[in-house]
C-alpha cells in the first residue's frame, strides 16, 4: 500500500512540476497598429502638368516594372527547405495550463485508472501464488513481471494522454529514456541468458554430473536458462549464475574421468606392528564398495612421530566417483577399527 501512495504522489508532483508559467494575462489591452490600416484615397495622386500630356501607357508599364523588381527582390520559401527549429518545437515539452486541463473529471479518470492497475496487479501476484507458479515455472514468473510491466505502462501513457493531449513526441522521449535505463539495470539478466545459451550449445555437462567450477562444487540438478543447480556434498542446494561459465573453467569429474584417486592418511599407535597394520588397511580397501578395482592401490608409511608414540599411513585408492569420497572414508574407517579389535 506504501509503494501505491508513492506512485500516486509522484504522478502529482510530475503533473504540478509540468505547469507552464506563461499564463495568459486576461487585463491585456489589444493594440492596433494604426499605420498597417492605410486607405487608398490617402496615398498620394499623380497630378497633370498643365502644357503637357500624360502618357498612360508609360506609366501602367513602370507599375508592371516595379511588381516585378518586388517580387523578384523577395523570394518566396519553399518546402525543400529545412526546418529545423520547427522539429525541435515538436520535441519540446508541450505547453499546458494546469487550471484548465486537469478538473474535476480528469483527475477522477486518472484515479480510476491507478486504482484498476493497483487492482490487476494485487490479483497477478494472488494467481502466481496459487501451487507456487512462480517456483515451479520459470516462464510464469517471467510473464508475470511483463505482465504487471505493461499493464503499468499503459495507465502511465493514458494519464498522461488526459493531461497532455498532442504530446506523442514527448511521451516517445520518456519511453526511449526508460528503455535505456531498463537495458542497463537488465544487463547482469542478459549476461546469464548469454551463459545459458552457451551451455546449450557446447554441453560441457549434463544433469547428474558431478563439477566444480571456482569454490563451488556438487552435483548437477537442474540446468535453467539463467542458472545452474547444484547438490553439494552436505544436501546444500547452490544456484550458479549462468554468466559465471563464461569467465571460469569447469571441471567435469564424471565426463572427464569418472575415477579419480584419492589419497587418505590414517595414525596409529606405536604398539601395532606396522606390517600388520600395512595389510589391514590393505584389505580394508579391497573390501569396500567405493574402491575402482580396476585400478591397483598401495599403503605407504609415511611418518614415525617417537614424541606422540604414534605412526602415520598412507594410502593410495581409486574411487567410483569423487562425490563418495567421505563415504569411502568412512567405509574404512570402520573395516580397519573392527580389524584391530579382532586382532587383540
Amino acid at each position: 500500500m506504501k509503494k501505491n501512495i508513492v506512485l500516486i504522489l509522484i504522478l502529482s508532483g510530475c503533473l504540478i512540476i509540468a505547469q507552464d508559467s506563461s499564463i495568459v494575462n486576461q487585463n491585456s489591452l489589444l493594440i492596433n497598429d494604426s499605420l498597417l490600416n492605410i486607405s487608398e484615397n490617402d496615398s498620394i495622386t499623380q497630378k497633370p502638368i498643365p502644357g503637357k500630356e500624360v502618357n498612360k501607357d508609360s506609366i501602367e508599364a513602370n507599375k508592371v516594372q516595379k511588381s516585378t523588381s518586388k517580387s523578384v527582390a523577395k523570394p518566396q520559401k519553399t518546402d525543400n527547405i529545412f526546418d529545423s527549429d520547427q522539429i525541435l518545437n515538436q520535441l519540446k515539452m508541450p505547453k499546458f495550463n494546469v487550471f484548465k486541463e486537469i478538473n474535476f473529471f480528469t483527475f477522477s479518470e486518472i484515479l480510476f485508472l491507478v486504482l484498476i492497475s493497483i487492482g490487476l496487479t494485487k490479483l497477478i501476484d494472488f494467481i502466481s501464488k496459487l501451487k507456487n507458479l512462480k517456483q515451479r515455472f520459470i516462464f510464469f514468473k517471467f510473464a508475470f513481471g511483463t505482465l504487471k510491466g505493461i499493464i503499468w505502462f499503459i495507465v502511465f501513457y493514458a494519464s498522461f494522454s488526459l493531461i497532455m493531449p498532442n504530446s506523442n513526441e514527448f511521451v516517445f522521449i520518456l519511453i526511449l529514456i526508460a528503455f535505456i535505463v531498463s537495458a542497463i539495470s537488465f544487463i547482469p539478466l542478459i549476461k546469464n541468458f548469454i551463459g545459458g545459451f552457451y551451455l546449450t550449445v557446447s554441453m560441457p555437462f549434463s544433469v547428474g554430473d558431478y563439477i566444480k567450477i571456482s569454490e563451488y562444487e556438487g552435483e548437477v540438478e537442474k540446468i535453467n536458462w539463467k542458472d545452474v543447480i547444484l547438490n553439494s556434498e552436505g544436501s546444500n542446494i547452490i544456484n550458479i549464475p549462468n554468466s559465471l561459465f563464461l569467465s571460469s573453467p569447469v571441471s567435469n569429474f564424471r565426463r572427464q574421468q569418472k575415477e579419480q584417486l584419492v589419497t587418505i592418511n590414517f595414525e596409529l599407535p606405536f604398539h601395532h606392528e606396522p606390517e600388520k597394520i600395512i595389510k589391514i588397511i590393505y584389505e580394508a580397501a579391497l573390501s569396500s564398495p567405493y574402491f575402482y578395482s580396476k585400478m591397483k592401490h598401495k599403503v605407504l608409511l609415511i611418518k614415525n612421530d617417537f614424541i606422540a608414540q604414534k605412526r602415520e599411513y598412507q594410502l593410495h585408492i581409486y574411487i567410483i566417483d569423487v562425490k563418495f569420497t567421505d563415504n569411502l572414508i568412512h567405509s574404512l574407517n570402520m573395516i580397519i577399527n573392527r580389524a584391530i579389535s579382532e586382532s587383540k
